[in-house]
């Protein structure tokens, strides 16, 4: 052993040991340091700032069928997700759809409810032009000013069409099986296929040879054909019919606003009038 003292010597142990504390202490928060400059710039390489309902969201685009699958009892209902933003120039074909289980809302008495409620759907920048009543679900044609106000419309309407149906029916609880389905009609084309797909849709669900034959020679009393003001000359007695017939039910005043965007009320006409002999095909 060298010439040293023994406090000397533990003297030295103490500065190697507080030496080797020291290099360990640094190399821990260079490692802190690097893992968090690393997290950074994965960060700022991954995502973009842009908020969206106050979130950060990712640019990178999302993988084809990633995520948690839908379940088998939800397959067919309407994707969740932001909708897009909305043109005020063109109309809107909604469809509502009501949960299984429901009476039909060709009742009269639950027609009669909800016609009340879309009679009195029209707010500022939303009015509903056209409507179908079917046994599970309802269409609509409606117009507005913009996505948010489309949006507020359409779930006001919803709510209180709840509300009236389950009245009469004595029960609790939501009605609709999921949210609503939006069509944006941006061309003249869409415009009027959509106008005969919901004016004439009880064509399209009617069984049986009898019932599809008096669906044929008729206009749906459960809809806005009445009010509809594209049907060709041929459509004459039909409509006299269905007139007389609202008339001695008391049901003449008219439940729809009139069409506010030239889409809705002549542009579409370029592509004839209806003819009552029409089936809906696609409101596409």
């Amino acid at each position: 052993m060298p010439n040293t003292s023994y406090a000397e010597y533990m003297g030295a142990g103490e500065e190697q040991q507080s030496f080797a504390f020291a290099s360990r202490a640094e190399a821990k928060a260079k490692a802190t340091r690097n893992a968090a400059k690393r997290r950074r710039r994965r960060r700022a390489n991954d995502t973009q700032a842009s908020a969206v309902r106050g979130r950060v969201v990712s640019s990178r685009p999302r993988r084809s069928k990633a995520g948690r699958k839908a379940a088998e009892h939800r397959t067919g209902f309407e994707q969740h997700g932001t909708r897009p933003e909305l043109d005020k120039n063109h109309p809107v074909h909604i469809v509502l759809r009501a949960k299984s289980g429901i009476p039909g809302f060709r009742q009269q008495r639950i027609f009669e409810a909800i016609r009340k409620r879309i009679e009195k759907a029209t707010r500022d920048g939303f009015q509903v032009i056209h409507f179908s009543v079917q046994e599970n679900h309802v269409h609509l044609i409606v117009e507005a000013m913009d996505r948010k106000l489309l949006w507020r419309g359409v779930q006001h309407l919803a709510s209180r069409l709840a509300w009236a149906v389950n009245k009469i029916l004595r029960r609790h609880g939501s009605l609709w099986r999921d949210r609503y389905t939006r069509r944006d009609l941006t061309n003249l084309r869409q415009v009027r296929n959509a106008l005969v797909y919901v004016l004439m849709n009880v064509r399209k669900h009617t069984a049986g040879e009898k019932n599809r034959f008096l669906a044929s020679i008729e206009l749906d009393r459960y809809s806005s054909a009445a009010w509809f003001e594209g049907w060709d000359p041929r459509a004459g007695p039909m409509l006299m019919e269905l007139w007389e017939m609202l008339i001695r039910r008391d049901q003449f005043e008219r439940p729809v606003a009139r069409p506010r965007t030239w889409f809705a009320r002549t542009g579409w006409k370029r592509h004839g009038l209806v003819l009552p002999s029409e089936h809906p095909a696609s409101s596409g």
